[in-house]
């Protein structure tokens, strides 16, 4: 069995390149926070992350399903190349100026490789897919953990909801909430896809619960006032875990490239 294997001996090939490319994508969305900080027009970088924000969602999950399907290798490599030179390309044109045709053009393409995964799901095939993505985290103990802390976040998220109707200042409430929607949607995809290269145990926990603590002080620091450098070094930390477990997926899965 090849080293490439062994690291999820349930993975095929298509899965192992759908882990690579969705960590790229989830690389590229993290690197649009620190982007905007020194950009003149940081208003268009935002809008980008936006724009990834609504469409690498429900890509991630369509095209998770998709693979579970069985599809041809080369059609689903070929889609997944696609749409990531598609995103990059659409990111781009929010901060340089390329013309509208390509830009229109990659949101087009993007948008209709997930509805295409999405149809070829729906009405295609639909096998059971729960005991192949469960089989992917075999140690038990990173499974609980990475759903317990995944847990905790939802509810931090879900509970600045009505918070931001009894502060009295709730715009500082939906700031934390979107800045949370950036950060935590890359977490959840990377620290799954990370549990699937056999970590060692105590290090992905200790990850995991780093995470989780420097979250929970970036958004005390947009309700509370925080020392500037308690909630910069919480962005910092959440952002170099999340790298790092990107980074460390593309690195184990690179073959699949």
């Amino acid at each position: 069995m090849s080293s490439q294997s062994s690291l999820c001996p349930s993975c095929t090939d298509l899965m192992q390149s759908y882990f690579v490319y969705s960590a790229i994508l989830a690389i590229k969305l993290l690197a649009l926070a620190p982007l905007a900080a020194v950009m003149c027009n940081p208003e268009k970088v935002q809008r980008a992350n936006v724009s990834d924000l609504k469409n690498l969602t429900p890509f991630w999950l369509v095209a998770a399903f998709y693979i579970t399907t069985s599809p041809e290798r080369n059609t689903a490599l070929t889609l997944l190349r696609c749409f990531v030179l598609a995103r990059f390309v659409a990111a781009l044109g929010y901060v340089k100026r390329l013309p509208k045709m390509a830009t229109e053009l990659a949101f087009f393409v993007s948008f209709s490789i997930t509805a295409y995964m999405s149809g070829y799901v729906v009405f295609t095939k639909f096998p059971c897919s729960i005991n192949t993505m469960a089989c992917l985290i075999p140690n038990d103990e990173l499974m609980q953990s990475y759903i317990f802390y995944s847990a905790m976040l939802i509810l931090k998220l879900l509970a600045l909801v009505p918070l931001a109707s009894i502060v009295d200042n709730p715009e500082k409430v939906r700031k934390a909430n979107v800045n949370d929607l950036k950060n935590l949607t890359p977490f959840w995809l990377l620290a799954g896809l990370y549990m699937t290269t056999s970590p060692e145990t105590m290090t992905a926990i200790i990850l995991m619960r780093s995470f989780v603590i420097a979250r929970f002080v970036a958004a005390l620091g947009y309700v509370l006032k925080l020392p500037r450098i308690a909630t910069d070094s919480a962005m910092f930390v959440s952002h170099i875990i999340t790298g790092f477990m990107g980074t460390w997926v593309i690195y184990k899965y690179r073959k699949a490239l």
